[in-house]
């Protein structure tokens, strides 16, 4: 059984892979967090691999508030930019692959159609310019074998995210204004965590070697508006009202447009994503389930 090492224990995507992990059939799967070690730390890093001794590395950790990175850039960058760096030096080194999730924040948001891995890019906030960074420092150390896998508004049965503060909300309120200007691609953080183990075994089976930039995401476009619409659609006390960016404005900058084209995606690896409606589905159930045991 080949062994995974994947960091971004306490994140949705962590999570997400430690809860595969526990009964996956190909691989072992350690999830490791901060308490294990610090990310920011090469020496730290190095003796830690050197110790697992991982076929395949996954990075899913991040600097992940989006406001707070504006007023936080230093430490933003030591995790989102120079730890993807530390880990891609190691997989270098141990000549294994490196899949670095990163994030749909690099682009601007200004183009009329999806997103492409090879369009230009311009982030628009920090963390968009320390995922970034990233991307490029895993890219430009070990380039034969890192794949970056941008993906965008990721939610799940944990931590923080869209869906789970929409149900919040709707426990004390029966009114919501959502901002419908902006449009994106949802993504379940249980489809992103298999998807980067279908990438993992395909890689490591030697059926692809195509090193590079990748785009994931559940299928199909939506608004933040559209999105709290279907996280409410059972629901007939919810009113929602469509409301702009304008209204609620926020530190860092967000993209207008961020769909991503995941045909590449699709096409390398022969996934075809799922409509973003039926892994909301999937999600809510997994969340009733939560609450009611």
């Amino acid at each position: 059984m080949k062994k995974l090492l994947v960091f971004g224990r306490r994140g949705q995507l962590g999570t997400a892979l430690h809860t595969f992990g526990q009964s996956h059939e190909q691989f072992e799967i350690r999830v490791l967090g901060r308490p294990d070690v610090d990310l920011t730390d090469s020496r730290s890093v190095a003796a830690l691999i050197d110790t697992e001794n991982p076929d395949g590395i996954i990075n899913a950790a991040a600097y992940t508030a989006v406001d707070d990175a504006e007023q936080d850039e230093e430490n933003a960058f030591r995790l989102n930019a120079t730890a993807p760096h530390w880990l891609a030096k190691c997989a270098k080194k141990r000549n294994i692959p490196l899949i670095h999730v990163s994030t749909d924040y690099v682009f601007d948001g200004n183009s009329e159609t999806p997103y492409r891995p090879n369009d230009d890019i311009a982030p628009i906030n920090t963390y968009g310019r320390t995922k970034l960074a990233g991307e490029w420092g895993c890219l430009g150390t070990h380039p034969d074998k890192t794949y970056v896998v941008r993906t965008s508004w990721v939610y799940s049965e944990w931590g923080s995210n869209f869906v789970k503060t929409m149900l919040k909300l709707g426990e004390t309120r029966t009114e919501l204004a959502v901002v419908h200007d902006q449009v994106g691609s949802p993504t379940y953080a249980a489809d992103l965590a298999q998807a980067c183990l279908d990438m993992m075994s395909q890689i490591l089976d030697g059926v692809v070697d195509a090193p590079g930039i990748y785009h994931f995401s559940n299928a199909g476009t939506c608004s933040w508006f559209e999105f709290a619409q279907e996280i409410f659609k059972s629901s007939e006390s919810m009113n929602l009202s469509e409301t702009t960016s304008e209204k609620f404005p926020r530190p860092a900058k967000r993209p207008q447009f961020s769909k991503l084209d995941v045909t590449k995606f699709e096409e390398t690896f022969s996934i075809t994503t799922r409509p973003w409606q039926n892994a909301l589905d999937e999600c809510l159930k997994n969340l009733t389930k939560i609450i009611t045991t």
